[in-house]
């Protein structure tokens, strides 16, 4: 590889960096923040939590399935 080409490859990476550097600054200092306005704005919201709540029991019935199945293979549960 030539002088000129490693030039021009470390020229568009640069440019590169110099791109998503603008990216991860927009990111953190205007729409990064964006969960934190979610988690407000739902917070305390009871139909949620309900919803989280019958979806924790859903999951935890799911896992017990799951063990019963490896009890049943004979496969050892992580």
């Amino acid at each position: 590889m030539t002088i000129k080409e490693l030039e021009t490859r470390v020229a568009a990476l640069e440019q590169e960096v110099r791109r998503l550097n603008e990216t991860l600054e927009t990111k953190v200092n205007g729409n990064g923040k964006n969960w934190v306005a979610a988690v407000e704005r739902f917070a305390g919201d009871e139909g949620l939590l309900s919803g989280f709540a019958e979806a924790q029991k859903l999951r935890e019935k799911d896992r017990e399935r799951a063990r019963k199945r490896a009890a049943k293979a004979g496969k050892p549960r992580l």
